[in-house]
């Protein structure tokens, strides 16, 4: 970004600007800039500490964008690279979102590798497991297959980590329109988060992650020749699929998730929730997809849509034999769906040689990629 003649000292940049008073900037300092002017020329003027500035820009910007950009030199010339945007179109924040992921390493992991971390933490000797009391959280966590519900199924969704953010903003909603007043007020906040925080697998691994820090941890850890890095990047591992799972519910404006069960001959699943805002809730379209690897079975996924009362199911996998099983069974399924107070509209099976690529209904009947 070029200046009016800067004067450079060490790290300290001085632009002196003619009939204002100078402008100090620091190397590596990080400063807000709005964008105030898009010349003719594809220059823009942005807004600095309450100085207009002239900058050549190097990506695409609009009048109105703030930005957050970190001071860097360059010979003579003073540069400001972007490191953040104040976004409003759902298209820009998917972009930037995209690239944040890509940025920050931030990647899915399989459910059979997921587990596994999980059962490394659950396995811990004794003595580690009392220096890491958060690893007794894990426990019971997520319920077998044999052991799922409607209800058991809710709670593991809520305590996936997906939620966590979402579930202290209530709570700190819940406790601002409150009535009660202080030491008493104080106390509730305490307990409410702790019952967030002691059921949430993403506070769960953040206090572990806190805990391997601890020197007397460490310790303990190396005395039963655990390596506190690798424990640590376990942790990491585990956090980041959590994150990348609420970035693309942000990206698709669903809820999406790893599924939260336990299952032996599952490779890899996600769980999609969607819903499709009409005038009145009774017109809202709600969909469900369940996507699953089941290794030598195959992959398999379900569409479940919820419309104008009536539950429709869609089936497609890249095995037949598999599909007939289901089409087989499907009597069994519609008495269940009407068991639990729902018409069904119909169920299809298809076959699709990548059924995990087809996940989001249009316009609440057909699949499309």
């Amino acid at each position: 970004m070029p200046g009016n003649i800067p004067q450079i000292s060490d790290r300290t940049l001085t632009l002196f600007i003619k009939g204002r008073p100078a402008l100090t900037l620091t190397a590596g300092e990080l400063l807000k800039a709005k964008v105030v002017e898009i010349r003719p020329s594809g220059n823009v003027v942005v807004n600095i500490k309450g100085h207009l500035i002239d900058a050549k820009t190097e990506i695409p910007l609009t009048k109105g964008n703030n930005l957050l950009v970190q001071v860097e030199t360059a010979a003579s010339e003073i540069r400001l690279k972007v490191i953040g945007a104040e976004i409003t179109s759902p298209e820009r924040i998917s972009t930037f979102l995209l690239s944040l992921t890509n940025r920050a390493g931030i990647t899915k992991t399989a459910i059979k590798e997921f587990v596994r971390l999980l059962e490394i933490f659950k396995n811990l000797p004794e003595p580690v497991r009392k220096a890491l009391p958060e690893t007794e959280s894990l426990k019971g966590l997520f319920p077998s297959l044999r052991a799922l519900s409607g209800g058991a199924l809710k709670e593991s969704i809520e305590s996936t980590g997906i939620l966590l953010e979402t579930k202290l903003k209530i709570s700190a909603l819940k406790s601002l329109t409150d009535e009660i007043t202080g030491k008493q007020m104080i106390k509730d906040r305490a307990e409410a988060t702790e019952s967030i925080f002691s059921r949430d697998l993403k506070a769960i691994l953040l206090r572990i992650r806190e805990s391997l820090k601890n020197e007397e941890t460490v310790k303990i850890l190396k005395n039963y020749h655990i390596q506190p890095e690798e424990l640590n990047a376990h942790v990491e591992r585990l956090l980041r699929n959590i994150e990348y799972h609420q970035i693309q519910s942000r990206l698709n404006d669903t809820l999406q998730l790893f599924l939260p069960f336990l299952w032996e001959r599952l490779k890899d699943g996600e769980l999609i929730f969607r819903k499709e805002s009409a005038r009145t809730l009774k017109d809202s379209t709600y969909s469900c997809y369940i996507k699953l690897d089941l290794g030598s079975l195959g992959r398999l996924t379900t569409a479940v849509m919820l419309m104008s009362g009536k539950c429709y199911v869609r089936f497609l996998s890249d095995n037949q034999s598999l599909l007939n099983k289901i089409k087989q069974h499907s009597p069994a399924l519609k008495e269940a769906l009407e068991s639990a107070g729902l018409k069904l509209g119909n169920i299809n099976t298809e076959f699709k040689r990548s059924p995990e690529s087809e996940l989001y209904l249009h316009k609440g009947l057909d699949l499309r990629v």
